[in-house]
């Protein structure tokens, strides 16, 4: 299906307009935990995460809730992240990075680049967090022993 500009898509100049004011306001249903728009309390964290004391280069974190809530993820970007939408209360937080190992792998009948995972075994499975409102900070220092 090819898409249509909206006016053609909506028929009317009128149900054109309610369809971009409905594009406009979606981003706002959706964006939650700001105006705490969720069914429960929830938190922004940010911080850094670190391998051995070096910020990850990139990557993502996800925290996932043990009571209510939903599961949030977001990237890791030198080692920031900034995460929205965490429930309060205690999460289990995954992380995941991935670099070249600089050996070539079949996938398919063609050659790529091999990634392994570069986060310490003891913590490819998670960690608990307790998720307290007003402590937004949250680093992670990752270490292999």
């Amino acid at each position: 299906m090819n898409a249509l500009p909206l006016p053609q898509m909506f028929g009317s100049h009128s149900d054109s307009i309610a369809a971009r004011r409905c594009l406009l306001i979606l981003p706002f249903l959706v964006a939650g935990c700001g105006g705490n728009d969720f069914s429960y309390p929830c938190t922004t964290l940010k911080g850094v995460v670190k391998i051995e004391g070096r910020p990850i280069e990139k990557g993502s974190v996800t925290f996932v809730p043990l009571g209510p809530g939903q599961a949030v993820g977001a990237a890791i970007r030198n080692g920031e992240y900034v995460a929205k939408g965490v429930p309060l209360g205690t999460v289990i937080v995954t992380f995941n990075a991935m670099l070249p190992s600089g050996k070539l792998i079949d996938v398919y009948g063609a050659p790529c680049a091999e990634l392994v995972n570069v986060i310490p075994a003891k913590y490819q499975t998670g960690v608990h967090l307790e998720v307290i409102a007003g402590q937004e900070e949250q680093t992670f220092e990752l270490t292999s022993h």
